[in-house]
C-alpha cells in the first residue's frame, strides 16, 4: 500500500498570453519507510508539483 501516489499530475497557470502548462504528466508512488526526493533544473516544475499536493497553488492555477 502506498503512502502517496500521484498519476498524471498536470498544473496550468493562467497568464496574460493564455494558460501555461508548468507540470505535465508527473507520476510517482511513495511506499512506507521510503525516502523520496525531487530533483531537477530550475523551472522544471518541482515547486509547483509540491505546492499542488499541499493545496497551496497561486490563485487561478488549475490542476488536471
Amino acid at each position: 500500500m502506498s503512502v502517496l501516489a500521484v498519476n498524471g499530475l498536470r498544473v496550468r497557470l493562467r497568464t496574460p498570453a493564455g494558460d501555461a502548462t508548468v507540470v505535465d504528466g508527473v507520476d510517482y508512488e511513495v511506499q512506507p519507510a521510503e525516502v523520496f526526493g525531487i530533483a531537477g533544473e530550475s523551472g522544471s516544475g518541482k515547486t509547483m508539483s509540491m505546492l499542488s499536493l499541499l493545496g497551496l497553488l497561486p490563485d487561478g492555477a488549475v490542476v488536471d
